[in-house]
């Protein structure tokens, strides 16, 4: 339930709190200064209150409850709204490949490589693969040129994939 706590300031708020009573408006913790009082209602009779023509200045002094959280989230809506596009904005960058980076001096092999890659998805500007996918996608690799390739690594670092191969050497007999 939320309640609120109201400051009516005027002329002569004794008298404004007496029809309140007489209305059946239950008002809580009473409290008089000078030309104001501050009293904790419901949210019910807050809107009863709300509802009456009057030349008295009613304003909310503190929430409570549900109401509390209500505020809360209306005041700093924007920044949660901005903090939240950013946490998927990053979460999304962090989530692609900028680079691709094959560690070979065979420049047949790297093309062989690199070209196989691209068919199997896995290319800049896309987002990375799962552990399951990589490893699906060496293994094809390696089956497709097994007589060319011994072995592959592809590691993710950050942003970049680094690919190590290692060239198979034919013995000569």
């Amino acid at each position: 339930m939320s309640y609120y706590d109201l400051k009516i300031s005027g002329k002569d708020v004794k008298r404004f709190v007496r029809n309140l009573y007489k209305m059946h408006i239950n008002l809580y913790n009473i409290k008089y200064l000078d030309k104001s009082v501050i009293i904790h209602v419901n949210k019910l009779d807050y809107l009863k209150i709300k509802k009456i023509k009057t030349i008295y200045d009613i304003e909310i002094v503190k929430y409570y409850g549900v109401a509390k959280y209500n505020n809360f989230f209306n005041k700093y809506k924007l920044i949660f709204s901005i903090t939240l596009v950013f946490f998927i904005l990053f979460i999304g960058l962090t989530n692609i490949i900028f680079d691709i980076s094959i560690k070979n001096d065979n420049k047949e092999l790297k093309e062989l490589v690199s070209s196989a890659l691209e068919d199997y998805g896995l290319k800049k500007y896309k987002f990375c693969v799962s552990f399951d996918k990589k490893e699906e996608i060496k293994k094809k690799i390696l089956d497709k040129y097994n007589d060319k390739l011994e072995w592959i690594e592809i590691k993710r670092s950050g942003t970049k994939y680094i690919i190590e191969l290692e060239e198979r050497k034919e013995i000569d007999n």
